[in-house]
């Protein structure tokens, strides 16, 4: 269930930021922007597609919560782990997932704390190879 709802999530995100980037096209197209100056301008595809991994683990957070799924602390500690076990899972052994973006490490930041940052930060998208059911 909860690869589902993840998998899903990110699905119905995508299908958004698509449907997004197809109306800006046409705008910009009806309006006689120069295209190549508009994109030049904007963030690139890659930062904006997806979805970064600790808002995507907050919203699958927040829907348990709404019902009542999780009765305790302990338990949404549990279920917080799990999540982010999940989506590697997807990312590493199924290949449902791609990491489309990732900070970069800041400067004195040590091992840990980049990979802590990395871990949460990091933007994720279905891979090309998913198929909705």
């Amino acid at each position: 269930m909860l690869q589902n709802m993840l998998l899903r999530r990110l699905w119905e995100i995508q299908q958004e930021q698509e449907r997004e980037a197809a109306a800006a096209g046409e705008a910009e197209a009806a309006a006689g922007m120069d295209v190549d100056a508009a994109a030049a301008a904007a963030p690139s595809r890659e930062q904006r597609a997806g979805v970064v991994q600790k808002e995507l683990v907050e919203w699958y957070m927040q829907k348990q919560l709404e019902r009542n799924a999780i009765s305790s602390v302990q338990a949404a500690e549990v279920e917080f782990e799990l999540a982010y076990k999940v989506i590697n899972h997807m990312y590493r052994k199924e290949g449902l997932v791609s990491v489309v973006g990732a900070p970069k490490r800041q400067a004195g930041e040590d091992d840990d704390a980049f990979r802590n940052r990395l871990w949460k930060e990091r933007r994720l998208a279905l891979s090309p190879n998913f198929v909705p059911e």
